[in-house]
């Protein structure tokens, strides 16, 4: 085999290795771009007592999360059960609706930026027979929550 043909011949392998390497290279870098601004929403519960009862939703990932949908559940229940599309609903379903509690449903569109939160509920209980109240009624709801981050990707708490 001719020197010229074998010099073109591994001119075109290199080529090729180095296209697949660039290749790779950008797949990698393109899920680390998507990683490092992924938002996490946690729902945070605070019952200490003598102390007001807060529910939180907190966005503890590294970008924002755009609230797509809001749901609360009463004993987990999604179908032919008892759903209510606000926090306030779902209060007056576990029957501590005349207490001193206030409510705050996301709405679809709200954006929680990196280590924000907001109180969905918070409870003053003005004694300890009203705070095991509130808390049993409380462990009974569940929220499902579907958010999205800046590259529009999908996620559920």
């Amino acid at each position: 085999m001719k020197p010229e043909l074998m010099a073109v011949i591994l001119i075109g392998i290199i080529v090729a290795f180095i296209l697949i390497v660039t290749i790779i290279r950008n797949i990698i870098s393109k899920k680390r771009d998507r990683n490092s601004v992924r938002p996490r929403l946690n729902i945070i519960h605070e019952e200490q007592k003598n102390k007001p009862i807060r529910i939180l939703l907190k966005n503890t990932g590294h970008g924002p999360a755009k609230i797509d949908s809001f749901e609360v559940r009463l004993n987990n229940i999604s179908s032919n059960g008892i759903n209510a599309t606000t926090l306030d609903e779902a209060i007056r379903q576990v029957g501590i609706h005349g207490l001193d509690i206030i409510c705050y449903t996301p709405n679809v569109g709200d954006t929680l930026s990196v280590n924000e939160s907001h109180f969905l509920l918070e409870a003053n209980p003005i004694n300890s027979v009203e705070h095991e109240k509130i808390c049993a009624a409380l462990s009974r709801l569940t929220f499902k929550i579907k958010y999205r981050s800046l590259y529009n990707e999908t996620f559920w708490l």
